[in-house]
């Protein structure tokens, strides 16, 4: 389990932090939303525990990390309202409402906390499925979470990358045109899409994931034409002043 603890007040983060590092998972702590976004955006399997005073003030905290395509499980924790249930009740629902996946009243025991922990992240475990898996070059691509995995690292992708890898790798060693590309990832509407911007991306992806599959490349250029998915990988060519060659 990795985790990262976010809030105002030193005890909880203190006390959330203990009880996570006991159970052997990896947890730090964010002192301000800038250092939460970056921690989840950086680890799209890290889970957030957000401390908040109430549900409304809750609300911006998940809105900015939904807002920004971050997609990180969310766990929001809240003190409890001296004995009136239904506005605990109330809080919890605004919470959840904003795009939290769990909400709760503090203080809350240990045991549940960590058994509640742990159902959230095996609820999610159907994106892992298969059939939601592409796998390349020792990579695994998990287009529902945005990101690229494999044992050297993790990469998180905004939406647009997520759309062009879903387009770039939907048929095994088969060319795919620039046009057909720009159709898929901006629409009927927009096939007009300049190739030199498909080749700005097709760039950026190589160049990110280059280093997941230890210098193995899954994009063949066709000159001309568009791009192949190599499903295995290829190791590419470069000339004698370091420049890529076509392919």
């Amino acid at each position: 389990m990795r985790a990262v603890v976010a809030g105002d007040r030193p005890p909880f983060n203190a006390v959330v932090t203990s009880w996570l590092s006991h159970r052997q998972a990896s947890v730090g702590v964010a002192s301000s939303p800038e250092e939460l976004a970056a921690a989840t955006r950086a680890d799209p399997l890290r889970l957030a525990v957000i401390w908040s005073e109430d549900g409304y003030r809750a609300v911006s905290a998940i809105r900015r990390l939904r807002d920004a395509a971050i997609g990180n499980l969310i766990m929001v924790m809240m003190p409890a309202q001296c004995e009136d249930l239904a506005a605990d009740a109330k809080h919890r629902a605004v919470a959840l409402r904003a795009g939290a996946d769990d909400a709760q009243t503090w203080p809350l025991a240990e045991d549940e906390f960590i058994e509640r922990c742990r159902a959230l992240i095996r609820r999610d475990r159907g994106l892992y499925a298969d059939e939601n898996i592409v796998r390349f070059a020792g990579c695994d691509f998990l287009p529902e979470l945005k990101m690229i995995r494999s044992p050297a690292g993790v990469i998180a992708l905004t939406p647009l990358e997520t759309a062009y890898m879903l387009a770039l790798t939907r048929h095994d060693d088969r060319v795919v045109t620039n046009k057909a590309i720009s159709i898929e990832v901006y629409g009927w509407d927009h096939q007009d899409i300049s190739p030199s911007l498909v080749k700005v991306f097709v760039h950026r992806l190589r160049k990110q994931i280059f280093v997941l599959t230890g210098g193995l490349d899954f994009l063949e250029t066709v000159w001309g034409r568009g791009y192949r998915f190599v499903r295995e990988g290829y190791r590419p060519k470069f000339d004698h002043w370091g420049r890529r060659a076509v392919g």
